[in-house]
C-alpha cells in the first residue's frame, strides 16, 4: 500500500475523525491539496470509507476559473459522487477584505449543503505548512495562548463537525503523492506573490526555518496538540481552582482575594489568571499587555487601583479584594442600549430607525435608507445599538483595537456631535457607526458566515 495512504488510514483509526457511517463532504478546489485528499478518502478500504460527496465553489478569482467548474464536474461525474457547486459572481466581490470574505462565503455554503443534504462532517486540505503558518501568524498578532494553538484536526462546526485529516502531511508530501499518482490539479496563481503575510510567511521565513530543523512541522503539529491540550485540562481544573481560592462570580464579572492570589507564586499566577480570564470572559481578547498590568497591581503596594481592559471591562484592587467586572461607570452614564431583531425596525430615542436584514428581505428600500452589508456567524449575535461612550474601540486588522474617540477626532467630527452617534455591536466588537464609518469583522475561527443587511433611517 502506498506508504501516504497507509499514514492517511492510521491517522482516521488513531485520531477518530470519523466512522463508516457518517457521511462526508469533502470541500474541494481542484488545488493539488484537496485533489489528493479526494483521492485519498476514494481509496479508503471499505471498512474506513462513508458516503463521500464534493463542494466546490467558484469565486471567480482567477481566471482558469471557468476551466476548475469544467473540470470538477466532469471529475465528479467519473467518480459517481454527488458534487454541490456554488457560484461567487465577482459582482458581489467586496472592495476590500476579499479573502475573509470568500472564506464566509465558502464556508456557509458547506454549511447550507451539510444541513439540506444530511452530511454531519466536511473535510479540508488543510496541511502541516498550513498549520505552521498559522502559529507563526498568530504570535506575531497576539501572544494569546487560546489565539495560538492553531488548526485542529477535529473541531464542531456548527451543528456539525470540520475535519482536517492532512495536518501531519507537508506539502511536499502532497506533491509527490499527486506526481506519483498522475492527479491532475491546478495551480491557484494568487499564492505565487507576497502580498499578503501568509504567502511572506510561505515564501520567505518556513524554509529557512525547515532549513534549520527539518523537523518543523512534527514540532508546530506538536506544539499545537499540546497547546490544546493544555488549555482543555487548564479549563477542566480551573472552577475547582477558583473555588480553592475563593474566586466568587458576581453580578458584572468575578471577585477573589489578593493575599491568596499572591501566595500562588510568581510562577504560576499568569496561568492561573488566563485560566479565570477564559472561565469568565472568553469571548474577550486578554492582551499580554493587560495581563501583565493586573499582574503588577496585584503584586503591588497601591491598596487602590483600577485598570481598564478590553470589552469594557475594569479591574479593580480595593485593599485585601480584587474585581473583574464591568466598567459600571461607563454603563450608567449612556443606558440606551438597545438590541436587534432579525428583519424588524428599531426605533431609537430620536425617532432614526435602525435593523438588520436578510438581504432578501422586502421590508427595505435601500433609495430611503443608508444600507451596509455585513457578514456574520451564529457567535457575532446579538447585534445591539447603543449611543458612543468613553473608552469605545474599533478592532484592527492585526489585532489591536483604536479608539473611537481619536477616530472622532482626526475626522474633525464637532464635539457637539460625538455623543449623539449611534454605534452597533456585534457582541462586544464594534461594526457600524451609521453615516460615519463600517469597521470589518477580523475573526478566524468561526466558519458559518452568511451576509446581512444593516439598515439606518435617519430622523427627520
Amino acid at each position: 500500500m502506498d506508504q501516504l495512504l497507509a499514514k492517511f488510514k492510521q491517522n482516521i483509526l488513531t485520531q477518530q475523525l470519523w466512522q463508516k457511517t457518517d457521511r462526508l463532504l469533502i470541500a474541494v478546489s481542484t488545488g493539488v491539496d484537496s485533489m489528493v485528499l479526494l483521492d485519498l478518502c476514494t481509496h479508503l478500504p471499505a471498512d474506513l470509507r462513508p458516503k463521500l460527496a464534493i463542494a466546490y465553489v467558484d469565486h471567480h478569482l482567477r481566471a482558469q476559473s471557468e476551466a476548475e467548474t469544467s473540470f470538477i464536474k466532469t471529475f465528479a461525474q467519473a467518480l459517481n459522487l454527488p458534487l454541490y457547486v456554488a457560484d461567487w459572481p465577482q459582482a458581489k466581490h467586496p472592495k476590500e477584505g476579499i479573502e475573509a470574505a470568500a472564506r464566509a462565503f465558502r464556508y456557509g455554503f458547506f454549511a447550507r449543503v451539510m444541513a439540506e443534504q444530511h452530511y454531519n462532517t466536511v473535510l479540508t486540505a488543510h496541511h502541516g505548512d498550513d498549520l505552521a503558518e498559522t502559529i507563526l501568524m498568530k504570535l506575531l498578532r497576539s501572544g494569546d495562548l487560546p489565539a495560538a494553538v492553531g488548526l485542529q484536526a477535529k473541531r464542531p462546526f456548527g451543528k456539525f463537525e470540520l475535519v482536517r485529516p492532512l495536518l501531519n502531511f507537508s506539502k511536499a508530501q502532497l506533491y509527490t503523492y499527486a506526481q506519483a499518482h498522475h492527479l491532475e490539479y491546478f495551480e491557484d496563481v494568487t499564492n505565487q506573490g507576497d502580498a499578503y503575510l501568509r504567502n511572506r510567511l510561505r515564501h520567505q521565513v518556513l524554509p529557512k526555518l525547515k532549513q534549520e530543523n527539518a523537523g518543523l512541522l512534527d514540532h508546530t503539529q506538536y506544539f499545537s496538540q499540546s497547546l490544546a491540550s493544555l488549555l482543555a485540562l487548564q479549563a477542566t481544573l480551573m472552577p475547582k481552582l477558583a473555588e480553592d481560592l475563593g474566586i466568587q462570580a458576581t453580578v458584572t464579572g468575578l471577585s477573589g482575594q489578593v493575599g491568596r492570589f499572591q501566595a500562588l507564586g510568581a510562577d504560576v499566577q499568569l496561568a492561573y489568571l488566563q485560566g479565570l480570564w477564559q472561565q469568565f470572559f472568553k469571548t474577550v481578547p486578554l492582551k499580554a499587555q493587560q495581563a501583565q498590568g493586573m499582574l503588577c497591581l496585584l503584586n503591588g503596594q497601591k491598596p487602590q487601583v483600577q485598570l481598564d481592559l478590553e470589552g469594557d471591562l475594569l479591574f479593580k484592587r480595593v485593599y485585601d479584594r480584587f474585581f473583574i467586572q464591568k466598567n459600571q461607570t461607563l454603563a450608567v452614564s449612556n443606558p440606551a442600549h438597545f438590541q436587534l431583531e432579525l428583519n424588524h425596525w428599531q426605533s431609537l430615542p430620536d425617532n432614526s430607525t435602525i435593523g438588520i436584514f436578510d438581504l432578501t428581505s422586502e421590508l427595505v428600500d435601500p433609495a430611503a435608507v443608508l444600507t451596509q452589508t455585513v457578514t456574520l456567524s451564529p457567535a457575532d449575535f446579538p447585534i445591539t445599538v447603543r449611543r458612543r461612550q468613553a473608552g469605545d474601540r474599533y478592532q484592527l486588522p492585526n489585532g489591536h483595537h483604536g479608539k473611537v474617540k481619536k477616530l472622532l477626532i482626526d475626522r474633525h467630527v464637532p464635539s457637539d456631535c460625538r455623543d449623539q452617534l449611534w454605534l452597533v455591536f456585534a457582541k462586544d466588537n464594534l461594526i457600524w457607526i451609521p453615516t460615519f464609518r463600517f469597521f470589518q469583522l477580523f475573526q478566524t475561527t468561526e466558519t458559518d458566515r452568511i451576509k446581512f443587511m444593516l439598515c439606518f433611517k435617519q430622523n427627520r
